[in-house]
């Protein structure tokens, strides 16, 4: 990167920094307005907030990895997160319904659903737990993601046994952890607009560059994990790897880590009832804030359609990241392809631009995470059950507070994982668990 690049970056942080600040009166009215926004926050701001949250970089780098290594055949992976269809089930019912409780989290509303006595107590205590555990992993999924992406940029070294990827991630978090505690829901939605904008000119660009500039070759090879840590190339055509037509079964070698999708209909199909029967019931942590945010019922429908159809535009920069990732070739972590194609085949000046426009999309979904997930700490645990006449300075020190501590476990765990795909697997099938 040259001077150039690192001063886009640098701008874009500052003011990502800045625009938090600037909320941080209105967030500090209470927790109301901390986490919920007083409930006037309009809904188009609430669904850009929403998409840019969705569209992280480590969601985004393991998804251009399975679509790098199996091919077109990739994108059906994506239905065990199942953001998409979620979105279908909040858009129609399921958003008006959570907004009509006039609650603050998913565990407020078990108090809703089974009223205030043991049962209602035990269904609130267990949501606000598993749900705050479920945030401490997202933290560290968004760290290991981060951390790749940002450390193959800015090349911080490593130090006191610590490797680059761990400060880089530190870096990250550190600055979008200012305006998150400071300004509440506030700054995230609002921030989140700004880096929505920067998200969907990367987009723009990164399609065209790889609709007209480059060309997949009849023959080529990519490159797979293995379990023992190594890599292994396997060798493919572009005729098999832009097929969409997703196979019953998969041909992963058994020692590859991706060799759990082998079985690949069924893992597909049984997401697919996995996450059908989550938007049934509804979604958690920042997902279903910003309908319990939203001004009305037909705001919260309205939010939905905004959020799913820019959403919708992830897929072809995703596609065309893998295929850029292909062209230069000799790849060997799938997980890397996204900094790697950023940092070889992008022009200098534009890649200041693009490298701002990820790490916003890092950003956005780290501080909506966050915030989401102290207000289980907040309104679930320490108000309803620890100090019910505490005051509004003892609620406000301990939202910061919270989403201090939750940052810190996330990042620490980061230590004890190896790369996206393990730390994704967990969260998904522990979000299935939790809900079912």
């Amino acid at each position: 990167m040259t001077v150039l690049d690192y001063g886009i970056v640098i701008l874009y942080l500052v003011a990502m920094v800045g625009i938090g600040l600037y909320f941080q009166r209105k967030a500090s009215a209470g927790i109301d307005s901390y986490f919920l926004g007083e409930r006037g926050l309009p809904w188009w701001a609430l669904g850009a907030s929403g998409m840019s949250s969705n569209l992280d970089i480590s969601g985004t780098m393991i998804n251009t990895a399975f679509v790098f290594a199996l091919g077109a055949v990739g994108f059906f992976i994506e239905i065990r997160g199942g953001v998409t269809l979620i979105m279908a089930f909040l858009m129609i019912f399921q958003g008006k319904w959570n907004r009509r409780a006039l609650v603050m989290t998913l565990a407020e509303w078990m108090h809703f659903r089974f009223g205030k006595d043991k049962q209602g107590d035990v269904a609130r205590l267990i949501a606000a737990f598993s749900i705050i555990i479920v945030t401490i992993a997202m933290i560290t999924y968004f760290a290991i993601g981060s951390g790749k992406f940002v450390g193959e940029f800015l090349g911080i070294p490593a130090f006191w046994g610590l490797s680059s990827q761990f400060w880089a991630a530190t870096l990250m978090i550190a600055l979008a952890m200012i305006y998150t505690v400071a300004s509440g829901l506030y700054g995230v939605v609002w921030t989140d607009v700004f880096q929505g904008i920067l998200i969907f000119g990367t987009i723009i660009f990164v399609c065209a560059l790889a609709f007209f500039k480059f060309n997949l070759p009849e023959v080529f090879s990519v490159s797979v994990p293995l379990k023992s840590g190594g890599f292994m190339p396997i060798e493919t055509t572009r005729e098999a790897w832009t097929s969409m037509i997703p196979t019953w079964k998969l041909n992963m070698p058994a020692e590859s880590t991706y060799s759990i999708y082998n079985l690949f209909g069924i893992a597909i199909l049984f997401y697919l009832i996995k996450v059908t029967i989550e938007g049934s019931g509804g979604t958690s942590q920042y997902m279903i804030q910003r309908f319990f945010a939203s001004r009305s019922d037909r705001e919260s429908g309205l939010l939905s359609l905004f959020w799913t159809f820019l959403l919708a535009f992830r897929w072809p920069f995703i596609a065309a990241i893998a295929i850029m990732g292909v062209v230069f070739g000799n790849i060997q972590d799938p997980e890397t392809v996204l900094p790697v194609v950023i940092n070889e085949m992008v022009p200098f000046g534009i890649k200041g631009v693009l490298v701002a426009g990820l790490m916003a999309a890092a950003m956005s979904t780290f501080d909506s995470t966050v915030n989401a997930g102290a207000a289980y700490w907040v309104k679930d645990i320490y108000q309803t059950y620890l100090n019910p006449n505490a005051t509004k300075k003892q609620l406000m020190r301990h939202s910061r507070w919270s989403s201090v501590i939750i940052v810190v476990l996330g990042l620490l765990f980061t230590l004890a994982i190896r790369n996206i795909n393990e730390i994704w697997g967990w969260i998904t099938s522990s979000l299935g668990a939790g809900l079912l």
